[in-house]
């Protein structure tokens, strides 16, 4: 039996719903993304003997399909250097002690994957601070959902990152300034708490916030 499936599965992973169609219908799987219903105009043909559902059902088969891979041009020379921080959901202490190595190995390896060069991470029991060289092929916002979504489903069901993060441009001649303070991060939060700390930054980089939606 063929298959052809609704516009209504959305990029986050939502069930697909199926519509039976007669033998000689082509199979194919269309998807719509968030924004709204018809949205999205390409098809997916699913080959002969392929499942759909295990093809198209988790994001990044999705990303490979609308974000395929870039090759950036011979003359792209690309220095690009942040410092980014981001929390726990609701800043729990979530990242005991004794996880704390294995979990900024494994964003390491995350990165690693994406062609990401880690200059330094580590964090606390409610956050993280990650010191990354992007690549001239992949946006900060695509690099930190891959490394969002990878890595707290690795930590498992209980455990979530806030949905938002900081990201400072580092020049190269702070580098080694801004490692040093992420792997001294007990000893700068024997003197404040994250909260204090993720708004030091802010106003050290001129960025303005709204109180009340930073730490969502």
């Amino acid at each position: 039996m063929k298959a052809r499936f609704s516009r209504s599965h959305a990029i986050t992973g939502a069930p697909l719903r199926r519509d039976n169609r007669s033998a000689d219908s082509p199979q194919r799987t269309k998807i719509a993304f968030v924004g709204g219903p018809g949205t999205a105009k390409p098809w997916v043909r699913v080959e002969k003997g392929q499942s759909a559902f295990r093809r198209d059902t988790r994001i990044d088969n999705l990303r490979r399909i609308f974000r395929p891979e870039v090759t950036p041009l011979a003359h792209a020379l690309v220095q690009n250097s942040i410092h980014i921080v981001f929390s726990t959901k609701d800043r729990l202490k979530l990242i005991p002690k004794e996880k704390q190595a294995r979990t900024w190995a494994y964003l390491a390896a995350i990165c690693h994957q994406q062609k990401i060069h880690v200059h330094e991470i580590g964090g606390m029991e409610d956050h993280v601070h990650m010191l990354i060289q992007l690549p001239a092929t992949i946006a900060l916002a695509d690099a930190l959902l891959d490394i969002k979504a990878s890595s707290s489903k690795w930590m498992g069901k209980r455990f979530a990152w806030q949905r938002g993060y900081g990201a400072f441009s580092v020049c190269k001649s702070t580098l080694d300034a801004v490692a040093r303070y992420i792997r001294n991060q007990e000893a700068h939060h024997r003197k404040m708490n994250y909260e204090q700390e993720f708004i030091a930054m802010l106003e050290k980089h001129g960025v303005a916030y709204d109180p009340d939606d930073i730490f969502r």
